[in-house]
């Protein structure tokens, strides 16, 4: 196809769109096989089946996991494992800081036995200053 053999501007502009068309028609599958496609095709199958309240979501697909089709399950399933992967490495994180820690005492300031704070230095004397409070309840 020759764009010189088109009698118009508009007839070249509508083959243009017509090969657009034909390439997102053609595209479609293949990105929905990868990656971005396949997530907004499980979030309309959870959507769905579960509906659009997020606070009901977890509880339905609980529920419900087995009907979503196989691809949608295995989404869902590999990003559970990535976020437990990285919650994971951020808790051992966490713990390799408090094992450089000691237990020294601890201090009441009230009568009540939760009325308490303990106190943490590092097992090794180093030269960083600073204090950390833990406030919770």
């Amino acid at each position: 196809m020759v764009i010189s053999k088109f009698e118009s501007p508009l007839q070249v502009w509508a083959t243009v769109l017509a090969l657009i068309l034909v390439g997102i028609v053609i595209a479609e599958p293949i990105l929905a096989q990868s990656g971005r496609g396949a997530d907004r095709q499980c979030l309309r199958e959870v959507v769905q089946l579960c509906g659009r309240d997020r606070t009901k979501i977890r509880e339905c697909l609980s529920e419900e996991f087995s009907q979503l089709s196989p691809r949608c399950r295995d989404a869902i399933w590999s990003r559970l494992e990535q976020r437990l992967t990285r919650d994971r490495e951020r808790n051992e994180r966490v713990y390799d800081r408090t094992a450089l820690m000691r237990q020294t005492s601890t201090i009441a300031f009230g009568s009540d036995e939760r009325q308490q704070v303990d106190l943490y230095l590092p097992q090794e004397p180093t030269k960083a200053k600073g204090i950390v409070f833990f406030i919770h309840g």
